[in-house]
C-alpha cells in the first residue's frame, strides 16, 4: 500500500515538472516572438494616399496589393519615369484576407502556432508562422512578380 502512496506522490511530482517546464519554455518563446517585433517603426503614408493595384493567393490567404497614387507632377513629360524596381519599392501588401468571402482574418495564438479566422464565413486556417512575418514573405514574394511583370511591359513599349 506504501508503494502506490510513493507512485501516485511521484506521479504528482512528475506532472508538475512537465508542467513548469511547458510554461517556462512558452513563455520564453512568447517573450523572444515579441522581441522580434522590435520597436515600432516609423510609418509614413503618402501625400495622395495608395490605390489599389490587385489581390493575390499566398500562404492559403489572400493579400491586397496597393501602390501610392501618382501625384499631379509625377508624371510630367521632362521627369524620368521611375524604374521598376523603384516602383516595387513601393509596394504595400496588406492583409490576410478571407478568400472566401474577403473579410480581413483574425489571428489567434495557439499552443503550436496561429490560426486565422475569418468572422463571417467561419474559414480557418492554420500557420507556424504569425502574420506580420506571413506578411513581410509576400511582400517579398509579390514584389518580384510585379517587378517582373513591369520589366515585360517596359519591353513591350521600347
Amino acid at each position: 500500500m506504501t508503494s502506490i502512496k510513493i507512485s501516485i506522490g511521484y506521479f504528482f511530482i512528475f506532472c508538475l515538472a512537465a508542467f513548469l517546464i511547458w510554461y517556462f519554455i512558452s513563455r520564453s518563446v512568447r517573450r523572444r516572438e515579441e522581441r522580434e517585433l522590435g520597436l515600432p517603426r516609423i510609418v509614413s503614408i503618402p501625400r495622395y494616399g495608395y490605390q489599389e493595384v490587385g489581390t493575390g493567393i499566398y500562404g492559403g490567404v489572400k493579400w491586397v496589393l496597393q501602390l501610392p497614387n501618382p501625384g499631379p507632377f509625377d508624371s510630367h513629360p521632362l521627369l524620368p519615369s521611375p524604374s521598376p524596381l523603384e516602383i516595387a519599392k513601393r509596394l504595400k501588401v496588406t492583409g490576410p484576407f478571407c478568400p472566401k468571402c474577403d473579410t480581413e482574418l483574425e489571428e489567434r495564438k495557439k499552443l503550436f502556432g496561429y490560426t486565422w479566422t475569418c468572422v463571417k464565413c467561419r474559414f480557418c486556417i492554420r500557420s507556424k508562422i504569425p502574420v506580420h512575418k506571413l506578411r513581410e514573405k509576400a511582400y517579398l514574394y509579390f514584389k518580384s512578380d510585379i517587378r517582373e511583370h513591369l520589366r515585360k511591359q517596359m519591353k513591350k513599349e521600347v
